[in-house]
């Protein structure tokens, strides 16, 4: 039902609230009907899509970075580009990269997922790097645009992620 919710209140780019709804007659909460009601929280904002390679087939390129932005009086002026795992067979976005930007922005810093190409689409290494370092070079060529300090620019990788975020920090 909490899922629901929140999906009801995302789509209609309205508010979420977690709080018993009066006009129930049988006590219920708006979480456990799924409804949302504007008298709680705002929802953060949507995230927004930026696809690496615009001019090429999305059905051959699949990679986009998803920015997800602070709440402006959390705002640092910080960025993390995440790598999420999924052994460069697939990317698990969800666990290792959603939620995580949302963790991030818990502590106002700007947070970019990328969906990096995968071996299972024909991509195979470097590929993944190649994308990495894209998302590096969008994220600081677009910094003032995004509000981000192009100095302060982090990565953040899980498994072959991970791999990924050490091969960018010790490239030259």
């Amino acid at each position: 039902a909490d899922v629901s919710a929140a999906a009801a209140a995302a789509a209609g780019g309205g508010t979420l609230v977690l709080c018993e709804d009066p006009a129930s007659s049988n006590g219920t909460s708006s979480r456990a009907t799924g409804t949302a009601r504007a008298c709680g929280t705002d929802l953060p904002p949507r995230p927004a899509h930026h696809v690496l390679r615009p001019d090429v087939d999305p059905r051959v390129d699949q990679s986009v970075l998803i920015r997800f932005d602070p709440p402006e009086h959390l705002r640092t002026g910080a960025a993390v580009v995440i790598f999420p795992g999924g052994n460069y067979e697939n990317v698990c976005m969800d666990k290792e990269g959603h939620h995580v930007a949302v963790w991030l922005n818990g502590l106002g810093i700007t947070a970019f997922v990328l969906r990096y190409r995968c071996t299972t689409e024909g991509h195979y290494w470097p590929a993944q790097l190649e994308d990495a370092e894209l998302a590096l070079r969008l994220v600081r060529s677009n910094s003032t645009a995004w509000r981000v300090d192009r100095r302060r620019v982090g990565v953040l990788g899980f498994s072959a992620g991970g791999h990924l975020a050490a091969m960018i920090a010790n490239a030259e």
